[in-house]
C-alpha cells in the first residue's frame, strides 16, 4: 500500500498497518506490528483488541516547514484510549520518522507503546 526510501532504508506497509523494514537488501524488522499497553491491559493488532477506526490512510502534509508524506491508522484501545499510529517520510532530509500520537482524551491509566 505505502513504501518510503531513504538511504539504504526501505518501509513497506500493507493495508492493515503492518510493516517491514530493510536495510538495503537485508530484511531488518519484518510483520511489524501496533501494540499498546493502558490501564493494565494489552491491546493489539494482531490479537483483535486494537481496533482500527477507519482504513489506513496516505497523508501528504507538511510540518516545520518540511513536506512530508505519511501513511497512517486510527485505533481504539478498549475504552482506554484512541491513538494514532503514523509513518513519515521527509524526502528532503532523509527521515522517515514513526509516531503515535494520543487522542484529545488522553488516556485512562498509565499506558506505554
Amino acid at each position: 500500500m505505502w513504501t518510503a526510501t531513504t538511504g539504504p532504508a526501505t518501509v513497506v506497509v500493507s493495508s492493515n498497518f503492518q510493516y517491514t523494514v530493510f536495510v538495503g537488501s537485508e530484511t531488518w524488522l519484518r510483520n511489524g506490528s501496533v501494540a499498546l499497553t493502558c490501564g493494565g491491559t494489552r491491546h493489539s493488532r494482531d490479537d483483535g483488541t486494537l481496533t482500527p477506526l477507519g482504513p489506513t490512510r496516505i497523508i501528504k502534509g507538511v510540518h516545520a516547514g518540511l513536506a512530508f508524506t505519511s501513511v497512517e491508522r486510527q485505533w481504539a484501545a478498549g475504552g482506554c484510549a484512541n491513538v494514532t499510529t503514523s509513518i513519515r517520510h521527509y524526502a528532503a532530509t532523509e527521515v522517515i520518522e514513526f509516531g503515535t500520537v494520543f487522542g484529545a482524551a488522553g488516556a485512562k491509566g498509565t499506558q506505554t507503546v
